[in-house]
């Protein structure tokens, strides 16, 4: 009687494994249907496997093709993209600010009825600011932002190696 009871026990297990497969294959032709734009419960659709041939004669791939558009859509590489733009602009801000400040003022006034004025009167002018006790922290400042745009650059190609190591 136990060996009896064993294989009823393996029967219904088997049983129930083949229960489950047929539940996964309804699901799987379900979503399939429904990603073709076919009502789920359709009947009318026979699926067959592809053949070795059909797959590999339907597919041709191109790997930089692949590449390009992975490139184009990943959001990784487009933020790592703005980072080194954003960190070269700082660097060339920072290299900039070594310069002196250069301010041009001019202005024109007309006045009626009054003596002691002139009629018109206009003037131009430069004003000239450079702070040359602060070059050495502006310069360092500059070397810092240059080098962390560097790294943001290194980063990025760094990325884009990834990507296109993933793609091939």
């Amino acid at each position: 009687t136990g060996e009896l009871l064993r294989v009823r026990v393996a029967r219904a297990n088997a049983r129930q494994l083949e229960l489950q497969a047929q539940a996964k294959e309804r699901i799987a032709r379900a979503r399939l249907l429904e990603s073709i734009g076919r009502r789920p419960s359709d009947e009318t659709v026979d699926f067959e496997e592809p053949s070795k041939e059909d797959a590999t004669a339907n597919v041709q791939l191109d790997t930089n093709q692949l590449i390009q558009s992975a490139l184009e859509n990943r959001v990784d590489l487009h933020e790592a993209i703005a980072q080194r733009r954003a960190l070269h602009a700082h660097s060339t801000s920072r290299k900039l600010d070594l310069l002196p400040d250069l301010s041009l003022v001019g202005g024109y006034q007309h006045v009626k009825g009054e003596v002691l004025a002139p009629e018109n009167a206009s003037y131009v002018g430069a004003h000239i600011t450079w702070t040359v006790w602060d070059w050495g922290t502006k310069y360092y400042a500059s070397t810092e932002s240059a080098h962390s745009a560097d790294v943001a650059a290194a980063d990025e190609e760094k990325l884009r190696r990834a990507i296109a190591t993933d793609v091939a």
